[in-house]
């Protein structure tokens, strides 16, 4: 944890925003064809 004290906020911020839109669009790939594939 004391690595991230030398990393600036702003790169923090844009990391976990890039991360957390990564996994949302992941899980909205990954749901999206397999509800589709259902039908």
């Amino acid at each position: 944890m004391s690595a991230l004290g030398f990393l600036p906020s702003s790169v923090i911020s844009a990391i976990l925003v890039l991360g957390f839109a990564g996994v949302m669009i992941l899980a909205f790939g990954v749901l999206s064809p397999r509800s589709e594939g259902k039908r």
